[in-house]
């Protein structure tokens, strides 16, 4: 009994050597993975910050070109296969930011609109005028400084019928920079327009992604249709646009 106790403690000691051995080696093959996958990360990441060659931002300049036209058509699909192939094939082409705010603005189509912004003041029209889930609504984003949104303003009074289809202007102003409700109100009675205006507190201008003016957005029972330049929309994409 005593010299089998002696060999079954000499056995416990060895499978637990053992299984210290394993245990540390498995602690330094993970240590290992762990490094191998950071230098790649690392590596990758120093591959993607390298500037690129002449030649590709020629290529991403065409393609960014070709999203823009795209979109400003409201032929979406070609505007995502440009920019899809741009952010794949030229990271970090120096037009990549501006690939990136147009991807965003793309990927607006189709969703809904949510709910209302908060109204602060109603320079013309009012709360009836405010309901972007029915029909089609027309937001138009301005500033009163704005030289292009003083020449985009008075070409949308027209705009109450597009294609034979009613639909309602809104146009929203945060008042920013040297912008009073008052010189606003001037601009508006100067260029005699007509349609809904009122000074939201920005909500809108956020989740449409207004980042310069004059922005638009044409919006079908609470979905975005379209988002550009006023100065765009024509018949020609109006009809487009209903009947997508």
């Amino acid at each position: 009994m005593g010299q089998r106790a002696v060999w079954l403690g000499l056995l416990a000691l060895g499978m637990s050597a053992c299984r210290a051995h394993n245990a540390h080696h498995a602690e330094i093959d993970a240590q290992l993975a762990a490094l191998t996958a950071r230098v790649a990360a690392l590596e990758q990441g120093e591959a993607s910050a390298a500037p690129a060659s002449p030649q590709a931002e020629e290529l991403a300049q065409a393609l960014y070109r070709e999203a823009k036209d795209a979109a400003e058509h409201a032929d979406y699909d070609r505007a995502r296969r440009a920019l899809d192939e741009l952010t794949r094939l030229y990271p970090s082409a120096k037009v990549a930011p501006q690939a990136a705010r147009l991807s965003q603005e793309v990927a607006l189509i189709g969703q809904p609109i949510g709910p209302p912004p908060e109204i602060l003041f109603w320079f013309s029209g009012g709360p009836g005028d405010l309901h972007l889930d029915q029909g089609i609504t027309l937001v138009v984003f301005f500033e009163q400084w704005c030289p292009h949104c003083e020449r985009e303003l008075p070409r949308l009074v027209g705009f109450t019928e597009a294609a034979g289809q009613p639909v309602e202007v809104l146009a929203l102003t945060r008042i920013t920079k040297s912008s009073t409700i008052e010189s606003t109100q001037a601009l508006l009675l100067e260029q005699g327009i007509t349609y809904a205006v009122a000074q939201e507190d920005g909500t809108l201008f956020e989740r449409a992604l207004v980042y310069g003016i004059p922005a638009a957005l044409v919006v079908r029972d609470g979905v975005v249709l379209w988002r550009g330049h006023p100065a765009l929309l024509n018949e020609q994409l109006w009809l487009k646009l209903l009947s997508s």
